[in-house]
């Protein structure tokens, strides 16, 4: 699987800090688990994990998978189509697989 590294460049209404899977990764690797997640990243509700977007041939539409994962039974898993309207990028379905 072949990484994207992004910028914190989005323009959202809330608070969010980029982490690196592996940083998520070390947390849970060594025995810990979401009471260690918790003391780590105390403000935070869980995290996101984004897949690479697939686009249209014309550029006007959107594909990706996203994870929120909040607890050992706590998370949702889907897929997100968006579509481009004007400079606005705005979610027109989401299909969702899985929830915990």
């Amino acid at each position: 699987m072949k990484q994207a590294h992004l910028g914190s460049r989005f323009d959202l209404p809330l608070h969010y800090q980029l982490v690196a899977p592996e940083k998520i990764g070390e947390v849970f690797s060594h025995g810990g688990w979401w009471e260690d997640y918790y003391k780590k990243y105390p403000e935070s509700q869980g995290y996101l994990a984004v897949s690479r977007v697939g686009f249209s041939p014309d550029g006007k539409h959107a594909l990706f998978y996203v994870t929120n994962n909040c607890g050992a039974k706590c998370g949702t898993g889907a897929y997100v189509v968006m579509e481009k309207s004007g400079l606005v990028w705005i979610v027109v379905k989401e299909v969702l697989v899985w929830i915990s």
